[in-house]
């Protein structure tokens, strides 16, 4: 093909500074740079344009990258998001097929393995894993390869968790740009492994070498070198930057790789680009490669190259982490749902009932695409939101109808037939969680004087409320079974015939003050403000709390540059006063089933904020529902806890791990930190006692000493949709800022002994946002018994992931033996050995350790027949596989 002059036109302009920068870094004194050109193009799932539009992008972006091909021999793409590839396949066929022989003759690199490129702080572990799961199984049955490349350029973050579950699930290398955006420091490596706390690792590199980047060679030569030799430099966010530069040598690794392509919308690379490229490589400045050959360059310099033994925090979009709270919301009620059905009727198919294993992977693909990292963070225009609601309803309709037939199904079997509560209705209370639980329970009803008993006919805490417009039974199932269920009876209310369960109390106290106490805790609200100014663990009769907590602040958020994604830095100097409660705190309940304070009060120009605090009997915790109507615009809403443990660390929840943070920050990179993600819990610990704090939906907070700040809402402004937008209404009609209306926030304050691993928070933190089922039954002969176990985890520190079918297994049984897959997380940084031990009818025959994708089997030695033990490392992530053989035959 005719070549362009590189100094005119389009590709000429792109040219110059290219060539300017590349002949420069090779001039530079002492430096001879080797280059790799990959052409990418970047494009987001949704963000400025709605979806239906990116799927025109995609086809548009493949049939470039087929077009550029065909005009230059050398031309090699490489290409992210199974996702992309599927609407090929199901859309655009021929174009597909077309990238199938494109991967055949290597011009064509799939990179990637996640189902999109998504954030990867606020999805769970088990999300992350089936991104990689459904991703590198996509590229498998459909190009006869999976990639060694995780591609995630424009991602928010990464958690510490993130090399285990690439490591293993296909991945040697990760390639991401976005740390140079760092707004505080520069972050101290572009080439490194990068330790998980299990110890796994992947190769990275970091670069945003295009055309500009190219021009500061002088800041990647300072962060691409080699650790000093026969010294292995570790580093992390407690590493003083002093010694990260001693630990690294003058020896500077020369490989760079030019990333070009348009992107974030697609479309690339241009001609003008591959133009330019091509003309570096006819003057034999750089090479055209794929990620993978680029990457197999880094790898030669091994056991130099530096470790970064962290997370990699972004110091930019902070505010993602809040932003769009419902959807933050629909995500974690969607993956604890999706869990629930696999769970449910992965115990199903034991009895012989079909799997419904393309409806609930259909359901997983439809969370993991609302992962991305445009649309779960809170950053794309409003129209992305009004699809992903679409999304997020069929999904809840579809999962809840599946664990709905499947607690059904597994009810028919139970023998519910109690001689001595002949006249009762049973109920089956359901427990997809590893460990034996004490909970409330709740279901609806029709009937208001009743009372629920167990299966002795002794009396449990119960009461008929109000719970979103619906009237529901709430009691407590005490010592439901791991993975199992527990059969209660319903009745019309009379005097019991075993002693009466513990209630919590509610009463005022001289000075204005409420005092809410159970046999386990101690509040006090203060009359006045409504801040909760007491938490004593009466277990050690310690004090928790230093000064007024569960404190609401406001404060002023007005970034410009990026405000959906950014806090404003200096926010806290800007708040906005809230005064007292419109009327003093009053008990609105002290009955049987808990004790509750309510607390009313307006903030801000229009918002206002009704909260309930309840205490519930045998539980350690005060939970707090906060409903809020929120109309502020430009501000952001935290809730303080000012506690009295003197801790040096925070610990907080991550996908499939925990992470310890500094509460005294020291280092410019720590003090970089001061908006922090999170999972479930956060907790505070000086080893003797500690406080929690739980949540149902919320996922960031801030830490400074001893006080704690959850961030609970935002009110920035949406972004601005491109110029070419489809399907959007008028400018006139359009929202400006998001997250207003009504909110409804639960989070709950766990004060304990010991540390965060003594008292178990990581199983707190699951059980206050994983409600118990409960399905009505009727008297009915079965081969179960009341109450049982399907599958139980004896452990110290492993729980219990995921429950499924195995990928490759048909979904109707066909024999006596059954498969499944069990994943098992160690929670506490320790050695643990798991036993598993299946219920009723199942007995364990065999069992193998596979990868994440179900792949790479290796016998578990030591098995026994009916059990098997595994063991466990610290923060490991382990799938087995295991085969069970009926025992018994089931009256269907």
């Amino acid at each position: 093909m005719a070549r362009f002059d590189p100094l005119k036109d389009l590709a000429g302009r792109f040219a110059r500074p290219l060539f300017e920068a590349v002949l420069g870094a090779q001039n530079a004194p002492h430096q001879m740079w080797r280059f790799t050109a990959i052409a990418q193009s970047h494009l987001d799932a949704a963000w400025k344009w709605r979806v239906f539009q990116t799927k025109s992008k995609a086809k548009q972006t493949f049939k470039n990258a087929l077009r550029q091909m065909a005009n230059y021999d050398e031309f090699k793409f490489s290409m992210s998001s199974p996702q992309y590839y599927e609407w090929m396949k199901d859309r655009n066929p021929a174009i597909f097929r077309a990238v199938q022989d494109a991967v055949r003759g290597k011009h064509w690199e799939l990179v990637g393995g996640m189902w999109v490129e998504p954030d990867l702080n606020l999805p769970d572990g088990e999300s992350l894993v089936r991104q990689r799961l459904y991703g590198q199984r996509f590229y498998l049955n459909n190009f006869g390869r999976m990639s060694e490349v995780e591609w995630l350029p424009d991602t928010f973050g990464f958690c510490w968790t993130l090399p285990q579950i690439l490591a293993k699930s296909g991945a040697k290398y990760f390639y991401t740009a976005k740390p140079v955006w760092n707004d505080t420091t520069r972050f101290p490596f572009s080439t490194f492994k990068w330790r998980g706390p299990d110890g796994s690792e992947v190769l990275v590199h970091i670069s945003d070498l295009q055309a500009k980047g190219l021009l500061n060679m002088a800041n990647y030569k300072k962060t691409n070198r080699l650790a000093n030799f026969r010294s292995e430099l570790v580093a992390n966010y407690d590493t003083r930057p002093g010694d990260i530069q001693a630990g690294l040598s003058n020896d500077v690794i020369p490989e760079a790789a030019i990333v070009y392509g348009m992107g974030d919308g697609g479309a690339g690379p241009m001609t003008f680009e591959v133009e330019a490229v091509h003309q570096l490589y006819d003057a034999g400045l750089v090479e055209i490669g794929t990620a993978k050959e680029f990457f197999g360059k880094l790898e030669k310099h091994g056991e130099r190259l530096p470790v970064w033994n962290d997370e990699m925090y972004l110091e930019f979009h902070r505010g993602c982490y809040t932003t769009q709270g419902w959807i933050k919301s629909a995500n974690r009620k969607a993956e604890i749902a999706v869990r629930n059905a696999e769970i449910t009727h992965t115990m199903n198919s034991l009895f012989g009932d079909p799997y419904p294993g393309e409806v609930i992977r259909e359901n997983w693909r439809k969370l993991l695409f609302n992962q991305f990292h445009d649309i779960l963070p809170g950053s794309s225009i409003p129209e992305v939101y009004e699809d992903a609601r679409v999304d997020f309803e069929e999904f809840f309709s579809a999962t809840h109808g599946l664990i709905r037939s499947g607690i059904e199904s597994i009810g028919r079997r139970i023998h519910t037939v109690n001689e001595k509560l002949s006249d009762a209705t049973p109920v089956i209370v359901f427990n997809t969680l590893s460990w034996k639980r004490t909970s409330t329970a709740f279901l609806r009803v029709e009937e208001e004087d009743i009372q629920v008993l167990d299966a002795d006919g002794c009396p449990t805490n119960s009461k008929v409320i109000d719970l979103d417009g619906h009237r529901t039974l709430a009691f407590t199932a005490e010592n439901v079974p791991d993975i199992g269920y527990k059969t209660y009876y319903l009745r019309k209310r009379e005097p019991g015939t075993c002693a009466a369960p513990a209630i919590p109390t509610a009463r005022p106290l001289e000075d204005g003050s409420i005092q809410l106490e159970n046999e386990l805790i101690r509040a006090v609200v203060d009359g006045e403000t409504g801040w909760l100014v007491s938490l004593v663990d009466k277990t050690t009769g310690a004090e928790t709390l230093a000064g007024p907590s569960n404190r609401l602040r406001l404060y002023r958020d007005d970034n410009i540059a990026y405000p959906a994604w950014n806090i404003e830095k200096r926010y806290r100097h800007r708040e906005i006063e809230i005064g007292p409660p419109t009327s003093p705190p009053t008990i609105v309940d002290n009955g049987e089933l808990g004790a509750s304070v309510e607390i009313k009060r307006k903030i801000g120009e229009a918002s206002e904020v009704s909260q309930l605090i309840t205490l519930f009997p045998r539980r350690q915790m005060l939970i707090f529902t906060t409903n809020v109507n929120w109309q502020e615009k430009k501000a952001i809403l935290k809730v303080d806890f000012d506690t009295a443990i003197k801790a040096e660390r925070v610990v907080s929840e991550i996908p499939y791990g925990a992470i310890s943070r500094p509460t005294h920050p020291r280092l410019p990179a720590q003090k970089a930190r001061w908006e922090l993600s999170a999972h479930k819990w956060i907790d505070l610990s000086d080893g003797t006692n500690g406080l929690s704090v739980l949540n149902q939906d919320k996922y960031g907070f801030s830490v400074f000493e001893n006080k704690l700040s959850v961030t609970l809402l935002r009110a920035p402004k949406y972004p601005m949709p491109i110029v070419n937008a489809w399907g959007l209404p008028p400018a006139s009609e359009r929202p400006v800022y998001t997250d207003q209306g009504e909110h409804l926030i639960r989070y709950a304050a766990f004060p304990h002994a010991g540390d965060w691993r003594d008292a178990k928070v990581w199983r707190m933190g699951a059980e206050f946002s994983n409600t118990l089922m409960v399905v009505r039954a009727e008297h009915h002969p079965g081969a179960l018994p009341r109450e049982a176990t399907a599958l139980s985890c004896s452990s110290n520190s492993t729980y219990i992931g995921a429950l499924k079918r195995p990928e490759d297994s048909p979904d109707t049984p066909t024999a006596k033996y059954h498969q499944v897959v069990v994943r098992l997380v160690e929670a506490e940084g320790a050695h643990d050995r798991v036993t598993l031990k299946f219920g009723p009818r199942m007995t364990i025959t065999d069992s193998k350790e596979t990868d994440l994708l179900e792949f790479s089997q290796k016998p578990i030695p030591d098995q026994k027949i009916g059990e098997l033990s595994v063991p466990m490392k610290p923060f490991e992530i382990k799938t087995v596989k295991i085969t069970l053989v009926e025992t018994m035959k089931l009256d269907q």
